[in-house]
């Protein structure tokens, strides 16, 4: 099967459903909902999927929401990836991350679930771990089970924090495509 190097794949990874939306799981989510809105797109859906194209400096971008909940992300993943023969360095996933400090941003090129269910799903079903992860920092949970905490609201305080690393983390992903992994890498980590 030969790859299309013109062609990308952006998910976003959260939970379906009006109760999920604002979660700290659903800031992926919220990244492809901003990139949709500043160009203008209009969201489509499919069996287990919502998406978008977004046609940008000769390239073609599928924006993606997967809509079978977080622990299933790779299965709509991967049937976008094959059927639209998309090569693994060319998928970026953006997803939340209690490792990292609310607010702050990570682009690595490859590695291992860490502990995330979403990723776990999407390396199972890929057979792979060359894909570009775009993380974003939700903060630990403090005295509060770790579903419990991913699963809430980000707070009053944390809202206006968050939305600004949403900013950046969509810029990344711009940056990403036209300037490559390794010029984002060195800008936002």
């Amino acid at each position: 099967m030969k790859s299309n190097k013109s062609i990308y794949l952006v998910a976003g990874l959260g939970n379906p459903g009006a109760k999920y939306s604002n979660n700290r799981h659903n800031v992926g989510f919220r990244v492809i909902d901003l990139l949709i809105k500043d160009f203008s797109l209009t969201l489509r859906s499919k069996d287990n999927y919502s998406f978008s194209i977004l046609n940008l400096e000769n390239k073609k971008i599928f924006l993606l929401k997967p809509m079978m909940y977080m622990n299933l992300s790779g299965i709509p993943i991967l049937h976008v990836m094959s059927y639209n023969k998309i090569p693994a360095e060319n998928f970026i996933v953006v997803y939340d991350d209690i490792d990292l400090p609310l607010g702050k941003i990570r682009i690595r090129k490859d590695g291992s679930a860490g502990g995330h269910n979403g990723i776990r799903s999407i390396i199972e079903n890929l057979n792979k771990t060359n894909f570009i992860r775009l993380r974003i920092g939700i903060g630990k949970p403090v005295n509060q089970r770790l579903e419990d905490y991913v699963l809430s609201d980000f707070t009053k305080d944390e809202e206006p924090v968050i939305q600004e690393t949403l900013k950046t983390a969509k810029q990344a992903v711009i940056d990403i495509i036209e300037k490559g992994p390794e010029f984002a890498m060195n800008k936002y980590n």
